[in-house]
């Protein structure tokens, strides 16, 4: 109702489609897509009485809402639309009842009609499974324009797809071919990137091996080969080995085996004196660098030595068990994480699920990376609950169960030889006369002082044997 003759602004803001028509005739409109952020305004003049208004109005999930004021003679700005979740229900019961004037019967009918399979949709159950899909655009790409502020309407010029230019690239040739069913960019792009001439692939590539077999790489800064990353320690070597590796044609386990095979892998860590003098961070590679297992090593390993480790390959992702202190911090307790069988429980860790809110806490032990960022390489901690982890988690326990089972069934009523295969499945070695000793006396102690089985016992001596740094460590 207007009060009086005069002048009215009428102020419009929505993050969406919205559009104001009054006695017939639009006056804003708000397409959602030129000027968000900005409220539209307008003045008109009105006369005394009634005068019928229209709000057309969508929203999208999470938007800001819709806002509708006006200001006029005598008054200043007041709202016209619900400024609060209580108005809002106010608005939906009065659409229910359909007994406001000025609502249209047909979309009263249409809106209940709408809200009825909607309700019924939710109560039916989802899919169990959902595909993700890509469409082919065919053989013929659109044109791509760099766009004015991001806007789909502000097109500026036109760019075709190139190389970084400051990698040598030039527009790719892709040459017609008829029985192609699709433009070739993609094909373009993998083949200049594992081009013979494109050394930077295989140079990274390598010194990605390189640094996960001696825990650093031949250049330090293995996510960037540029001016503001460390020079490569030896650069003969590096081109050599990118060069060898694209010749054996790009394949990655007779790498694996030139490394593993080579002096500079096989020394020990020990350093003499005018090497430490001489090569203090050893940047030359003089000894092995002392380096500790990886979360996913560790974990493996200890799986591999009781001999519970399942190498199946490919399938879903499995889900160890987590401890109800470790569940409660799920943000909706009791879903999130399945619980796998055994057997799966004993696959390689590679194929544990990973959970951004929800870690395997022995993983985030041993500096699990975080998933939330990209980890070129991973930080070496020391710290304490690495130690109380592995002493004390259920875990590690029941895995010693496991190992001792195994010695026990290897070696029946030879408690000599179980120490000495202890020894030989954990750390690759013989033990020595004094060790085999201070394990018998470890183990009877345990019996006679605490009270503990035998068997007991020699899951706790096993438990010893995961927890020494000669395990954990490759030297």
């Amino acid at each position: 109702i207007v009060p009086k003759d005069g002048e009215y602004t009428f102020i419009l803001d929505s993050d969406d489609g919205s559009r104001l028509t009054l006695d017939g005739k639009q006056i804003i409109e708000y397409d959602g897509i030129h000027g968000v952020g900005r409220p539209k305004r307008i003045s008109v003049q009105l006369k005394e009485g009634r005068i019928p208004l229209r709000l057309d109005y969508f929203q999208r999930q999470f938007g800001k809402g819709l806002s509708l004021a006006w200001s006029g003679p005598g008054f200043r700005r007041k709202r016209l639309t619900a400024d609060s979740a209580e108005q809002a229900k106010d608005l939906q019961q009065a659409i229910a009842s359909s007994s406001v004037e000025g609502l249209d019967p047909a979309l009263v009918e249409e809106f209940k009609s709408l809200r009825k399979q909607l309700e019924e949709n939710k109560r039916r159950k989802p899919w169990e499974d959902y595909g993700m899909c890509v469409s082919e655009i065919g053989t013929n790409a659109p044109d791509t324009y760099i766009l004015t502020r991001g806007s789909p309407q502000g097109k500026a010029d036109k760019v075709d797809p190139a190389f970084l230019s400051i990698l040598g690239g030039e527009p790719p040739a892709i040459a017609p071919n008829a029985q192609a069913n699709t433009t070739g960019r993609r094909l373009a792009f993998a083949k200049w990137i594992t081009d013979p001439q494109n050394r930077l692939t295989s140079r990274v590539f390598v010194n990605r091996i390189w640094q996960h077999h001696f825990g650093r790489g031949i250049v330090r800064s293995p996510n960037n080969f540029g001016q503001l990353g460390e020079q490569p320690t030896h650069p003969e070597l590096l081109d050599w080995l990118a060069s060898n590796f694209v010749e054996q044609g790009w394949k990655i386990k007779p790498f694996h085996k030139l490394i593993l095979t080579s002096k500079s892998y096989r020394q020990s860590s020990l350093a003499s004196p005018e090497a430490l003098a001489k090569d203090a961070n050893n940047d030359w590679f003089s000894r092995f660098d002392l380096r500790r297992l990886s979360a996913e090593e560790l974990r493996d390993s200890i799986l591999a030595v009781n001999g519970k480790l399942n190498l199946q390959m490919y399938g879903p992702s499995i889900y160890p068990t987590l401890s109800k202190e470790v569940l409660a911090t799920q943000s909706v307790p009791g879903k999130g994480w399945e619980r796998s069988g055994p057997e799966d429980q004993s696959r390689r860790s590679v194929y544990i699920h990973i959970k951004r809110s929800l870690l395997v806490p022995m993983l985030s032990n041993f500096d699990f990376p975080d998933p939330d960022v990209s980890c070129e390489a991973r930080f070496i901690t020391t710290q304490p609950g690495q130690a109380l982890g592995m002493l004390n988690s259920d875990f590690l326990h029941s895995q010693s169960d496991e190992f001792a089972k195994r010695i026990r069934a290897q070696a029946p009523e030879d408690l000599d030889e179980q120490i000495r295969l202890a020894h030989r499945l954990a750390l690759a070695r013989n033990p020595s006369d004094d060790e085999v000793a201070r394990s018998k006396k470890l183990i009877e102690q345990l019996q006679t002082k605490h009270q503990i089985s035998e068997d007991k016992a020699l899951a706790f001596f096993c438990l010893y044997i995961y927890n020494l740094n000669e395990f954990s460590y490759v030297d």
